[in-house]
């Protein structure tokens, strides 16, 4: 078949990205993010709480420090809290989950 299409080398080319594509999206999905070696997350959210329907309060730690972020309609106010003890590691944290007993 001299200068003409190869239909079915077109169909399987096309199956297979379209199947690339489907394990990259349910990888993706199922991972959350795409795996990072050797880096954690800096910031976590301890604790959020709905004063109202506008407004609304978060308790926010970025590496040692601990934040309270109050929000409402067009104002967003940010304020470091005081720490009453040094604060664990993530390490710290994955030592005590590993040490607990299976229930």
């Amino acid at each position: 078949m001299t200068g003409g299409i190869d239909y079915l080398r077109v169909a399987l080319s096309l199956g297979f990205c379209l199947a690339l594509g489907v394990a990259a999206i349910y990888f993706i999905r199922a991972k959350g993010r795409l795996p990072i070696k050797g880096r954690t997350r800096d910031m976590r959210l301890l604790e959020s709480m709905a004063v109202d329907t506008r407004t609304s309060v978060h308790v926010i730690e970025y590496r040692s420090c601990r934040f309270l972020l109050t929000s409402s309609t067009g104002n967003v106010h940010l304020s470091p809290l005081p720490s009453e003890r040094p604060l664990p590691t993530n390490a710290d944290v994955a030592a005590e989950q590993r040490s607990l007993p299976e229930p």
